[in-house]
This record gives structure tokens, C-alpha cells and sequence, in this order.
């Protein structure tokens, strides 16, 4: 992704060409398939009934395996045929995206892009979103892989009292300020304990600590996350005032995410009441840690005010805000 632009994102291809190559059209004939459309429209056409954008790929055996197939030479092949781009950190190129042919030919390399900066800095959400839309659109389709790379910004001193990227900020609400952190000394010295508020949904085809069996698959409950987010997200483009920091964004947000949480949370913190619903309070590093590797990982990045990629844990999967 190129955001050099800074108004809008765009794809940038580190890969080999996207597209049907013309060398390789008399090989597919020889083959027995076939090409259709112009441009970057071209599809390759299994002799079953199958398109690929592609004619380069790792590919399965369905396209490449000769004894498999029957063919008389390969309809995809494995030969690289790659470019490089120079990666200039995260401002100008903020993720990396690696699709298979599957998603590739299901969806527009500006879709793609689209997705991950409408989820940046959360992986789970955008690789999910991603799929989702991939398989809607590849019905009959198998398998749809994603994997998103993202690169952090490097962090400065004093940046814990800036706003981070999207929804984010430096200052918790007044109403947590009242309450002193847990101490815990960080590397450098200062406190490593950061206090968090989720929503935490649980699901069938997980290891559910209680043993509880819901009918909701764990795609279902991302999906539902994923929807919280845009919620949340939409909410802040419609206040009025733009948050300027921390207090302001975390109090913007209050109200709608306990109305989320509310209404999705299955954890015990959704029965509290205003901006403490959801609340898990502060959390030191090894508290952080007993939530699992999953959660950790996740929100240890956040800076003060921003919503989290979705975390996966032995109890479901959550969205978590940093408040402080």
C-alpha cells in the first residue's frame, strides 16, 4: 500500500504481474484452456468450468498437475516473474498484503487497499473482511487466503501523549484519571500498566473455558466485531468537534461503546454502568500476559485512546480500547 498521496491509499505491486502474461497465452491453448476479456480483465479458464487471473502462481494441483489433469503442459506455472519496491516506513507504505490467486481474482487490487486502511493496524479484521468478501464473491470457491504485515510507526518519547493513528489519543477519560495505575516499571523506568476496556463475544468452535456451546462460529462473532468497528469509526466521523487528544476521544466514544457492549459483551464488565462498562481496569504486563498470548500482543501496541485488531483468546475473541 502507498499512502504518499496522504488523502487516499493506493496499491503498490511488490509481486509479479497480476494479470494473464502474453507469453504464456500459446502454452494455455497447448493446455486446453482458454483466455477471455482485455486488459487486466483477461481470465484464464480451466477446461472445467474454473477462471484464474493469473497465469503465474504457486498454484494447486488443479492447474498445474499434468498427471493429475490429463493436460499436456501446465495451465498455471511457478516461474517468478517479480519486481521490488523500496519500502519507506510506515507513513508512506503503513501494510504489506499477501493474497491468493483465489482473492486476487475475486477482487480489484484497489479493494484490497480499501480494506486494510478502512482496518489499519488490525490484520485479524482486515484479512477477515477480506476473505468474507472474497468468498461472497468466488461462490463454490474452496479456500480464500489473506495475510496482512503491518509496520508500526517508530515510537518517540512523548508520543504516549499524542493521538495515535485513526482512533486514538494521549489522555484517558477524568472519570479513570481518579484512579492510580497499577505500578509496574517498564524498561527506562515509568509504568507499564495500561488500563483497557472490551467487548468480549464467544463462540462454538473455540476452547470455551466454562465449557459453554453457542451456536455462533467464530467467523460470526469477527464478523459482528468487525461491524462494531465500523460502528464506532462512523460514530466519530459524525461528531462535530474532531477529538484533539485522548480525554476528548475516549469521551466521544463512551457512550456509543457501552451501547455496544451492552448489547454484544458476554464478559461480567458489560453489566457496569456508563463510561465503566466493559471496564477490565489497569492491567500490568503480567496480568496482560494470563489473558493470553493472543490478547497480549494485540493491545500492547496501543496507544492511549485506540481501538484494537481483534484478539483471540481461550474465552472468545474481543475488541479492546486503551483508555490510559
Amino acid at each position: 500500500c502507498d499512502a504518499s498521496n496522504r488523502t487516499s491509499m493506493a496499491p503498490l505491486r511488490c509481486g509479479g504481474p497480476q494479470s494473464i502474461l502474453e507469453t504464456d497465452h500459446m502454452r494455455i491453448r497447448f493446455a486446453g484452456g482458454s483466455v477471455s476479456g482485455e486488459g487486466e480483465g483477461q481470465r484464464l479458464r480451466h477446461p472445467g468450468g474454473a477462471e484464474s487471473r493469473v497465469s503465474r502462481s504457486l498454484g494447486d494441483r488443479h492447474w498445474k498437475d499434468t498427471q493429475a489433469t490429463g493436460f499436456k503442459s501446465p495451465l498455471v506455472v511457478g516461474v517468478p516473474e517479480v519486481s521490488h519496491s523500496i519500502l519507506k516506513g510506515a507513513d508512506i507504505h503503513p501494510f504489506l498484503l499477501l493474497s491468493a490467486s483465489s482473492v486476487a481474482s475475486a477482487m480489484q487490487p484497489q479493494e484490497l487497499v480499501d480494506i486494510g486502511g478502512e482496518y489499519l493496524q488490525q490484520p485479524r479484521a482486515t484479512c477477515g473482511e477480506i476473505v468474507t468478501r472474497a468468498l461472497g464473491a468466488r461462490a463454490g470457491v474452496a479456500q480464500c487466503t489473506v495475510l496482512e504485515v503491518c509496520f508500526l510507526p517508530q515510537r518517540k518519547s512523548g508520543d504516549h501523549k499524542r493521538r495515535a493513528p485513526g482512533t486514538a489519543g494521549p489522555e484517558p477519560l477524568p472519570s479513570y484519571s481518579a484512579k492510580k495505575a497499577k505500578i509496574a516499571m517498564a524498561p527506562g523506568g515509568g509504568t507499564a500498566s495500561i488500563r483497557l476496556r472490551h467487548i468480549l463475544m464467544r463462540y462454538q468452535d473455540g476452547v470455551q473455558k466454562d465449557g459453554r456451546q453457542l451456536a455462533r462460529t467464530r467467523q460470526e462473532a469477527e464478523a459482528a466485531l468487525r461491524k462494531a468497528l465500523g460502528d464506532l469509526r462512523n460514530h466519530l466521523k459524525a461528531v462535530k468537534k474532531a477529538p484533539k487528544d485522548a480525554t476528548e476521544l475516549v469521551k466521544a466514544t463512551s457512550e456509543k461503546f457501552a451501547d455496544i457492549c451492552k448489547r454484544l459483551s458476554e464478559c461480567e464488565t458489560a453489566r457496569k454502568g456508563g463510561a465503566m462498562c466493559g471496564d477490565l481496569g489497569w492491567l500490568t504486563p503480567e496480568e496482560l500476559a494470563n489473558m493470553g498470548a493472543g490478547f497480549k500482543e494485540v493491545v500492547e501496541v496501543l496507544m492511549p485512546g485506540q481501538f484494537s485488531d481483534i484478539a483471540v483468546t481461550e474465552q472468545g475473541v474481543h475488541l479492546v480500547q486503551r483508555v490510559a
